[in-house]
């Protein structure tokens, strides 16, 4: 086995031209393709992480929050408002080098998305490769289970 990271544009891309014989990914499902076959894995969302988070210092979840993947948007948001936010580290670092914002010395509990593993429909009914989506659901129904 063998593992590749990328865009979910590139690595559908791979799944497509038999590059690639799986691909377990971050999905928005409004565009969920349609000519693979799709099998969610988790689905949470980042403010259910920092209600988690939140809770676990012993305080109440904020009440208003903003949801936004724009890193742009989010660093001119934090800059003119009291607000905080949740990045990935190498970007919360970029900023903070820059002296733009300052990171909070918190970790979230894992947080998900809308994750799904996608497959080509030929992979449908062949032993191992059932075997193999029988396992990553297995894991993935086992750690949902510890962070809902």
């Amino acid at each position: 086995m063998s593992v590749h990271d990328g865009s979910i544009g590139s690595l559908l891309k791979g799944l497509r031209t038999h590059a690639l014989d799986f691909v377990i990914a971050h999905q928005d499902a409004a565009a969920s393709p349609k000519d693979l076959i799709e099998t969610p894995l988790f689905d949470s969302t980042t403010r259910k992480g920092m209600e988690l988070l939140f809770l676990q210092m012993g305080r109440r979840p904020v009440s208003a929050s903003l949801e936004c993947l724009s890193v742009l948007a989010n660093a001119t948001i934090l800059r003119n408002t009291d607000a905080i936010a949740i990045a990935a580290v190498p970007t919360a670092e970029l900023f903070v080098s820059s002296g733009m914002l300052a990171r909070l010395p918190l970790e979230l509990p894992l947080i998900f998305g809308h994750i799904s593993l996608f497959a080509q429909p030929t992979k449908a009914g062949k032993a191992k490769d059932d075997y193999f989506v029988q396992c990553v659901k297995e894991a993935a129904e086992e750690l949902g289970t510890q962070y809902r």
